[in-house]
C-alpha cells in the first residue's frame, strides 16, 4: 500500500461519514417537524395567539367579577372542621340558591 491507497481509503470514509451523518440530520428534522405538528404552539401557528388571549382575558374578567363578589358577600361559607366562631352562620335554601348563582 502507497500513500495514494491511504488518500483513497480517508476519502471513502469522508464520504461514508458524510452520508451517515446527513440521514441522521434528515431523520432528526423530520422528527422534530413531526412532533411540532403534533402539539402546535403559538410560536409555530400564529393564528392560534387571539384564541389564547382572548380565552385568557375572559378568566381574567371572571376572577376578577368572583373577587369583587366575594368581598362584597355579605355571607361566608367555610368548609373546614378546623375553623371556630362565635357565630354559626346558616343560609335559607332561597339565600343558597342566591349564593350559588352569583357564583355561576
Amino acid at each position: 500500500m502507497n500513500d495514494i491507497d491511504f488518500y483513497n481509503g480517508m476519502e471513502r470514509n469522508r464520504e461514508f461519514d458524510a452520508k451517515r451523518q446527513a440521514q441522521a440530520d434528515y431523520a432528526y428534522t423530520k422528527e422534530l417537524k413531526r412532533l411540532q405538528n403534533d402539539h402546535p404552539t403559538p410560536t409555530n401557528n400564529p393564528t392560534m395567539l387571539p384564541d389564547i388571549y382572548a380565552r385568557l382575558e375572559a378568566l381574567e374578567h371572571r376572577i376578577e367579577k368572583l373577587e369583587g363578589m366575594i368581598t362584597r358577600s355579605p355571607f361566608v361559607v367555610v368548609n373546614n372542621e378546623n375553623v371556630s366562631a362565635m357565630t354559626a352562620i346558616t343560609l335559607s335554601d332561597d339565600q343558597f340558591k342566591k349564593f350559588m348563582s352569583n357564583l355561576i
